[in-house]
This record gives C-alpha cells, structure tokens and sequence, in this order.
C-alpha cells in the first residue's frame, strides 16, 4: 500500500478520510485494531480511499506531561520517512495504559527499529525539528476546529431531535 507522510494509500483515491487520534488513547487503539484492518482490506486497498493520519496530544497530559507528544512527535519524524503508518500500527499493538509514561526515548527507539527501513537516529533527531513542531501546531489547530464544529452539529441534531419529539431544550 502505498505510503507518503500521513497519507496510506493512492494520492488519487476518490475519497479522503481523515483520523484524528492520540497515540495514547486506549479508544483510538481499539480502532486502529479492530476497525482499520477492515478500512484497509476493503477500501484503501482497492483504491476507493486514502487515509490521513492527524496526530493529537490530549491524553493524560496532567498524569503523564508531554508523553503524548513525545509519541507524536517520532509518529511525524517517521511520516518524514514515509513510515508513520508502520509507526502507529507497532506503537498501538504494544500500546501502555494511557496514565503511564510510555514515551521515552527507549521505548520509541525500540519501535522504531522494529520497522523496516526506518532510520531510527534520524527520526530521533527530527522529533525536535521545526517541521514536526509545525506539523503538531497545525495538527492541533485543525483539531479543534474539527471538535468545535462536531459538538456544533451534534447539539444541532440532538435540539432538533429534541423538537421533533416535541421536548424543548430547556425542559431537559
């Protein structure tokens, strides 16, 4: 399947998905294990979508500071060398509980150098580049537009929902 920074499958795929995920997230792992496959069988490998993988770092930074972006930062570093995809789905098979510290340089070397054709130092060094700062900063800004207008269309649905059953909003 072909392979290019955050994107898996044909640059000229039909239909772009785009996933928004912390790599320490259990939900987000239980997707990547028991969803994906399946995105990936019938969809990506035929040519009908492309995945985008949008890196986030929100889970259990007041447990674990900075270990979220830690891991994202060497899941980008790996998309420099087009093996983000390889990245996530070693990291999310051997993923730790979310509230321990996962992240160290240890651990990321040792998943990166289960991945075939991965230069690990590079990677390592450009976890601090400006190019993967800028990736996160954009990544997370996108995020919270994409929330803001999720929980704006949810409360939209749920309202009328709620007018069609003939409940108002305030008598909740």
């Amino acid at each position: 399947i072909p392979q290019e920074g955050i994107t898996l499958g044909k640059k000229d795929a039909p239909v772009t998905l785009v996933e928004f995920a912390d790599l320490k997230c259990p939900f987000c792992r239980d997707f990547s294990v028991n969803s994906f496959p399946t995105i990936v069988d019938e969809y990506i490998k035929t040519g009908k979508v492309k995945m985008l993988f949008q890196v986030q770092t929100f889970v259990a930074e007041q447990i674990t500071p900075g270990d979220s972006r830690n891991a994202a930062t060497m899941a980008e570093a790996s998309g420099m060398q087009n093996k983000l995809w390889n990245f996530t789905d070693l990291w999310y098979a051997n993923q730790k509980e979310e509230t321990e510290i996962a992240a160290t340089d240890e651990w990321l070397r040792e998943i990166g150098g289960a991945i075939p054709g991965l230069d690990v130092e590079k990677a390592m060094t450009d976890r601090d580049s400006e190019t993967v700062d800028n990736r996160l900063h954009y990544v997370h800004q996108e995020g919270q537009q994409v929330f803001k207008y999720a929980v704006r269309k949810m409360y939209e649905t749920c309202r009328d929902l709620l007018e069609t059953a003939g409940v108002s909003a305030s008598d909740i």
